[in-house]
């Protein structure tokens, strides 16, 4: 979600301005300052309204850590429960949350397709990707201590025993199942070719990524979509016009089964019931 940002810093400066003159009331004792106002608002932008006790201990770590008002050597604790109490009221502060919510759901679209973007690649690209235990799911921890708490493993593994099909987790996006089935046929699909080659691929937009591994798998994810839409539909197969992958050949997407063949791939066909694509070419 915070990638998204630097996608539209136009939009990002506006409402940061207009949520700081909505809040202003609400700071205390020069807290917080213009540097941590924005660190609490891109905070929440990527991990949404969160308990105000995650938020608030998260803080007094991040003073104390910029050492500018606060320090572990020199805690000044008025500062740091001013800036505590600033972030526990903005949470319960109905003008910004009006105006929050609103921005944060267009931006939380766009950082889903991020978030199942960044799966793909990092489990297909060459070498051995890196999961965190408990990210199956959508996961919105902050530094420690709140990325300690304990793995709900057993929700994660009855959660994969009884998946849905791909349209119903895209409509229910949100209880992030969606995350883990991409993950586990992701990696289901790496085992056929993770020894193949790394083969770069060209296509006619900079908002969609390609690549081969070997002649067999094919890689494709979305990318920079607010270029693409600026409110998404989601699947984003209509969004793309008359692009397409400059790679020809009949390949089976692996989340889908849907067939997609011709001398170039159209993303609109690519990208039809389902954001992001792994392909095994049909032989």
């Amino acid at each position: 979600r915070i990638n998204v940002l630097s996608e539209i810093p136009e939009a990002w400066h506006a409402e940061v301005r207009r949520w700081s003159r909505i809040n202003a009331p609400l700071k205390q004792n020069g807290a917080p300052d213009a540097n941590e106002e924005l660190l609490i608002y891109q905070t929440l932008v990527g991990a949404g309204e969160i308990e105000a006790e995650r938020l608030t201990s998260f803080l007094e770590k991040a003073a104390r850590e910029a050492k500018t008002h606060s320090s572990w050597l020199a805690p000044n604790e008025e500062y740091e429960n001013a800036l505590k109490e600033f972030g526990t009221a903005i949470l319960a502060h109905g003008p910004f949350l009006e105006r929050f919510r609103r921005f944060h759901k267009r931006i939380a679209v766009h950082g889903m397709l991020n978030a199942l973007a960044q799966v793909v690649v990092k489990t297909c690209s060459p070498g051995v990707p890196d999961f965190y235990q408990g990210t199956e799911l959508w996961d919105f921890s902050l530094v420690d201590p709140d990325n300690r708490r304990p793995v709900d493993y057993e929700e994660r593994a009855s959660s994969l025993r009884a998946l849905p099909p791909p349209a119903t987790l895209l409509r229910n996006w949100r209880d992030g199942r969606v995350k883990l089935f991409v993950t586990s046929r992701s990696l289901a699909a790496r085992a056929r070719f993770a020894d193949a080659p790394y083969v770069a691929i060209e296509t006619t937009t900079p908002s969609a990524f390609a690549f081969q591994r070997g002649e067999n798998a094919l890689i494709v994810v979305p990318r920079l979509t607010t270029r693409v839409t600026k409110a998404p539909s989601l699947p984003l197969g209509d969004a793309w016009q008359e692009h397409a992958v400059n790679v020809n050949g009949s390949w089976r997407n692996v989340f889908t089964g849907e067939v997609v063949e011709g001398e170039s791939l159209p993303l609109r066909e690519v990208f039809a019931t389902f954001p992001v694509a792994i392909f095994e070419r049909v032989s």
